[in-house]
């Protein structure tokens, strides 16, 4: 006897009277102002809100990589996000640990602007391997985003992909090049390279190589 779909363990059945329920953007950003959450660390994904932890490592190479880009981006025609909103619909909230919004910054509206403002969208792969480079490339593809970086923490490697084609699940991008060690990462925004910068300095300095302190 065939098992029923519906039924079959480790499928999720569904009710006709029940239903799950999906978060706007808008009721996160009411549900943030009142306090009910903390709208520090979450992020918005098909109406389901996710909480995000961010270790150290996260937090230096997030640093690191918006300040490079900052450096290079012009200013007068682009401007850098660090772990902020933007909008993707009515039910998503993405928040890119690092993006680069076309216009400048005085310029920018009071709302997130949505994915195909971005130029340029880095992800940090600490712990979140699938999430960044199956889901979010597909959707950063999908909506036209020119250059999706996955900076992989414990590897020390950055993935850059350019070129985005297709739409929904056949969305991607069809090139990536890989970059570690003292390899320079160029900063491309809407086709024209502003900049470089060092794989390596993403990262920390490992203890080893680290210069001694001064003795006591």
């Amino acid at each position: 006897m065939k098992a029923d779909p519906k039924t079959e363990p480790g499928r999720q059945a569904r009710d006709r009277g029940r239903a799950p329920y999906r978060l706007t953007g808008e009721q996160v950003f009411k549900m943030i102002e009142t306090g009910i959450i903390d709208g520090g660390d979450v992020e918005l994904w098909d109406g389901v809100l996710y909480r995000m932890t961010k270790g150290e490592l996260h937090n230096y190479i997030v640093t690191e990589t918006a300040e490079a880009i900052r450096l290079a981006a012009p200013r007068d025609n682009y401007h850098v996000r660090e772990e902020k909103s933007s909008r993707d619909g009515v039910h998503s909230l993405p928040e890119p640990d690092v993006a680069v919004a076309r216009g400048s910054h005085r310029r920018s509206r009071p709302e997130p602007p949505p994915l195909e403002q971005l130029a340029l969208v880095v992800e940090v792969d600490h712990h979140t391997a699938r999430t960044d480079r199956v889901v979010k490339l597909r959707r950063y593809a999908a909506r036209g985003i020119p250059v999706y970086r996955i900076i992989q923490a414990k590897r020390g490697r950055v993935l850059v992909n350019d070129t985005p084609r297709g739409k929904g699940k056949s969305a991607g991008y069809l090139q990536t090049r890989i970059y570690s060690g003292a390899a320079e990462i160029p900063i491309v925004l809407d086709g024209t390279e502003v900049g470089r910068v060092t794989a390596s300095d993403l990262f920390p300095i490992p203890e080893a190589e680290a210069p001694a302190g001064p003795c006591p």
